[in-house]
């Protein structure tokens, strides 16, 4: 006669094959879709130039002296991926009513931890715009501030009238 254990035994192999056969069936004809997400971000553009302290005072000299060294710091940054440098210039020379001092007594120079170059020009300030500091390609997209150190004095010519003499220095940023 039959065996009750085979039987049973046939009719779970026969039903978890086709338990199996209707999972792989369903999978193998299951329908997919897809459809995709624009995700976007503007990043705005950073280009900024500025100074500090925003003002300095040499005190008062006598004709023919030096005055004390006065250190401005300078601090650019750009993501623009463009090069970049920064002009200096003077509204006009050091004045006092009807006096000046002269372009050549008002002395500048310059350090820096930047990449870029800087260039001393004559080594004194005019009203005519220079060229001081030009990035370094590094410094294109910055992620910190670069930092020009400048460093002022003024030389009182011998015969210099008394007087308050100033001036306004102008600092522009420009890409090219």
């Amino acid at each position: 006669m039959f065996n009750r254990a085979k039987i049973y035994s046939f009719i779970a192999t026969i039903t978890f094959m086709a338990v199996v056969a209707v999972c792989c069936a369903r999978k193998s004809t299951a329908s997919t879709d897809n459809d995709g997400l624009n995700a976007t971000v503007q990043i705005n553009a950073i280009f900024n130039v500025s100074i500090s302290p925003g003002s300095v005072s040499f005190g008062s000299a006598d004709p023919g002296e030096s005055t004390d060294i006065k250190d401005v710091a300078i601090e650019a940054v750009s993501n623009n991926n463009q090069r970049w440098s920064i002009q200096m210039n003077y509204e006009s020379p050091l004045t006092a009513g009807t006096h000046t001092i002269p372009d050549d007594s008002f002395k500048w120079w310059a350090d820096t931890d930047g990449s870029g170059q800087i260039s001393s020009g004559t080594g004194y300030l005019s009203t005519v715009p220079f060229n001081f500091y030009t990035a370094g390609l590094s410094e294109y997209i910055t992620t910190k501030p670069v930092r020009i150190n400048l460093h002022f004095r003024v030389d009182v010519p011998p015969f210099q009238a008394r007087g308050s003499y100033s001036t306004i220095l102008i600092f522009t940023m420009y890409e090219g």
